[in-house]
């Protein structure tokens, strides 16, 4: 069911879905191009050129996330989730041994 902007409970909230639209690889080019028209129409908003969908997808098929600080969050976030699969003991020895392994050859101390 479409709803027009009038009967929107929150057009805040449906802009945001247009947004989000425009940068989903999992959704068709014209329904990117509706959103498109959509926001330009309704919101007086013309976004930003989408990324492509090389951009748009990272490893494993997740979407990559910017931020201001750009790599640095990434590698934190890696650092992180190395250092919890060290000291998780649901995690195989092999699993354990090769989480400390990556964090070494980062020049982190698997320890801390």
């Amino acid at each position: 069911m479409v709803r027009s902007r009038s009967s929107s409970p929150n057009p805040a909230n449906q802009e945001r879905g247009y947004k989000a639209a425009l940068h989903n690889p999992r959704v068709s080019q014209s329904a990117k191009d509706h959103a498109q028209q959509v926001l330009e129409g309704q919101f007086n908003e013309v976004p930003a050129n989408p990324p492509s969908e090389e951009e748009q997808v990272g490893k494993y098929g997740s979407q990559s996330v910017q931020t201001s600080r750009g790599d640095q969050a990434s590698r934190t976030n890696v650092v992180r989730g190395l250092k919890a699969a060290t000291h998780n003991q649901q995690n195989t020895d092999f699993g354990r041994a090769q989480a400390r392994s990556k964090l070494e050859d980062m020049g982190q101390n698997p320890d801390e």
